[in-house]
């Protein structure tokens, strides 16, 4: 993925803790209301914090755009990335261009001529993370039911342990121009 210089010190981390990160998981809403994820190969961070994918034009995806979930994980390093935010379908074919990489071209199979391929820009508007060593400890006792809205049980002792909270939370600092907009 290709991340440019970001304009604010939470985005140049965010891009920190996402980079090399090769998949990320793209969650939204059907229309019957149920969750969906489906794993997407980031192309872009621009210089505004948003996240470029290719994506096929007909997909359901595309009609449902807010809100949106990415979810990065590096589980060798312990880090795990949550970011909410909204999603543009841009038409534009020299970005389309400039972004084509030939590990596309099985979804794509004419290249970034491809009549129903474009740009998923997805704009974040605040993101999660976890860096911790204990983080997958946190991420298994996460695996149960909550017993309240603060806490989740051990499964080796039956105890209640507090739910884990994100290491950092961004919110306004990430919220890009478009952002801003999209909840104006």
């Amino acid at each position: 993925m290709n991340i440019e210089t970001q304009e604010t010190a939470d985005l140049n981390q965010l891009a920190s803790l996402i980079d090399g990160m090769s998949i990320a998981m793209l969650s939204g809403v059907e229309r019957d209301g149920s969750l969906v994820s489906r794993p997407m190969t980031p192309l872009e961070m621009d210089g505004d914090g948003a996240l470029w994918f290719f994506t096929d034009v007909r997909s359901e995806k595309t009609e449902r755009l807010i809100p949106l979930n990415l979810s990065f994980s590096n589980e060798a390093n312990s880090i795990y990335v949550s970011i909410s935010g909204h999603g543009e379908v841009v038409r534009d074919r020299e970005h389309v261009k400039r972004l084509w990489t030939p590990y596309a071209k099985p979804w794509f199979l004419e290249g970034p001529e491809s009549p129903y391929l474009v740009l998923l820009k997805f704009v974040p508007h605040s993101a999660d993370y976890w860096d911790a060593p204990h983080s997958k400890m946190m991420r298994l006792v996460a695996m149960n039911p909550p017993t309240s809205a603060t806490e989740r049980s051990d499964p080796e002792s039956n105890a209640l342990r507090p739910v884990p909270r994100p290491t950092r939370r961004f919110e306004d600092a990430v919220r890009t121009p478009s952002a801003r907009r999209a909840h104006a």
